[in-house]
């Protein structure tokens, strides 16, 4: 019997994206991005597509995010000078595809 290539794609799908286990939030510009990872479950990924983000808030804290972007050169999050991205006990949190830096 030959293998169905549509199933097996749709069991990679699955095995990556942790078989619906973890959420996937999408979040854009206009979004409170403190409200969004104070929303989000532990372990979810957050998509953050193009543009500037504004982070007012204490970071991540008790749980671990994956944070995606669009690109270092397109996703920007602005924390408030004396602030930065705060992970406390957050030990499978990570940054990826996006820069973070300071608004002045």
């Amino acid at each position: 019997m030959r293998a169905n290539p549509f199933l097996h794609a749709v069991a990679l799908l699955a095995f990556a994206t942790g078989c619906g286990r973890h959420a996937i939030i999408e979040a854009g510009p206009e979004d409170d991005l403190a409200a969004v990872f104070a929303g989000a479950p532990d372990r979810a990924t957050v998509r953050l597509g193009n543009g500037r983000y504004h982070l007012n808030g204490p970071g991540i804290r008790g749980k671990s995010l994956n944070i995606t972007g669009a690109g270092m050169d397109g996703t920007f999050i602005e924390t408030t000078p004396d602030g930065g991205l705060l992970f406390a006990d957050s030990l499978y949190s990570a940054l990826q595809d996006l820069t973070v830096t300071a608004d002045t």
